[in-house]
């Protein structure tokens, strides 16, 4: 029966040693701006003052280390998540309804007559740029990304 026990719990032991090493028990790493590669630092300074940096958390996805980076903007919360090697995949920052593109002002203030704006952000995702409005209309939040030209590119409601 003992060695029944041993057995078992080498065998969970290496299993578990053996997951972490892969990658599948790997978590958030919080990094310091000097522990970030070369490539993504450069693209973290450009997007941010280094005093502005609330904090860096690297992560492994899809075999690629990415840093996700919560900084602010003029007093402003924004997120950035950039690769090892430097490439954008998602970028975020609140803004205000007069800093929107005209058109995209425009849609906005027509989509959310008389109604509660909750947020509203300008994003880059997969290279593409657009702004997103959440907002309650008729008791339900809906929740809208608009290209630059005021398009409405996607609406969800729930």
């Amino acid at each position: 029966m003992k060695n029944w026990k041993l057995t078992a719990t080498m065998v969970l032991s290496l299993m578990l040693m053996g997951f972490s090493g892969c990658g599948l028990l790997q978590g958030k790493k919080t990094v310091t701006l000097d522990e970030v590669s070369e490539p993504a630092r450069s693209v973290i300074q450009t997007h941010t003052s280094r005093n502005d940096i609330e904090s860096i958390h690297a992560k492994r996805k899809d075999g690629e280390r990415v840093y996700k980076v919560h900084y602010r903007k003029g007093g402003k919360l924004a997120e950035l998540q950039v690769t090892e090697k430097g490439s954008v995949k998602e970028w975020e920052e609140s803004v205000e309804l007069e800093e929107l593109p005209e058109a995209v002002r425009a849609t906005v203030t027509r989509l959310t007559d008389r109604t509660a704006m909750k947020e509203l952000v300008k994003e880059i995702e997969d290279g593409h740029l657009f702004y997103e409005v959440e907002f309650m209309k008729d008791d339900k939040e809906n929740e809208v990304k608009i290209a630059e030209d005021g398009s409405i590119l996607e609406w969800e409601t729930e």
